[in-house]
This record gives structure tokens, C-alpha cells and sequence, in this order.
């Protein structure tokens, strides 16, 4: 299994353009973090991330090339992910945040198309 520890190795890979972390139940908003830092990213994919919350989230705010965004059981609010969606430098097409419950979107990205991102 994966865990921040592992995330922080793949600052070695500086190209790398997509992340995918499923059954990621060991990976913090530290490991979010460390994914963030990844210049060239633009698609992050992270599941069963119940250890990821609005701090996560509010690191990969900054990171400008990020296209695409899923996030699977994390502990995500409405409000982190409003506050992500309206980030100046996040530009995300489609933001897909899919916790244990309910399904709602957030829409109104500023400069394009209603994102939509899920909260418990």
C-alpha cells in the first residue's frame, strides 16, 4: 500500500504529467502535498483517501498545470472544495470529488464552464 512516504519518491520523476493512487487509505494531506509539488502535473487521481481533507486540497490549489482532478472517499468538505475550484491559479476542467455519501456539485468555476465537485 501507498503512503505519503512513498508519494514523496515520485518528486524524483519531475516530468511525471498524471498520478493515479487507488486503495490510497495511507496517504495524508502530507502526501497530497508532495504530490502538488510535481511541476508538470496535470491529473491527479486519488481513492479510498479518507486521510485527505481541505488541506489537501488546498495544496493542489497552487499547482497551475493541473487539468483534472478525482478524488475518491476523501474527507473533502463543500467549502474546501469551493475554495479550490475558485482558486486563481487552479484551472481544473472537471473536479470529481466523490466522498461516502451524498453527490452535489459546486459550480461557477470563475473564467469557464461550471466544475463539478462533490461533498459530503
Amino acid at each position: 500500500r501507498v503512503t505519503d512516504v512513498g508519494v514523496r519518491s515520485l518528486g524524483r520523476l519531475p516530468a511525471l504529467r498524471s498520478v493515479s493512487l487507488w486503495a490510497a487509505e495511507r496517504v495524508t494531506d502530507a502526501g497530497v502535498a508532495e504530490v502538488a509539488r510535481l511541476p508538470s502535473l496535470e491529473a491527479f487521481e486519488l481513492g479510498d483517501s479518507r486521510k485527505v481533507s481541505d488541506a489537501g486540497l488546498d495544496a493542489l490549489a497552487g499547482t497551475g498545470r493541473l487539468a483534472r482532478l478525482t478524488l475518491r472517499r476523501a474527507s473533502v468538505t463543500e467549502a474546501g472544495a469551493r475554495r479550490f475550484v475558485a482558486a486563481p491559479r487552479a484551472a481544473p476542467d472537471r473536479v470529481r470529488h466523490q466522498p461516502h455519501a451524498a453527490d452535489r456539485r459546486v459550480r461557477g468555476r470563475p473564467g469557464g464552464e461550471g466544475s463539478a465537485a462533490s461533498a459530503p
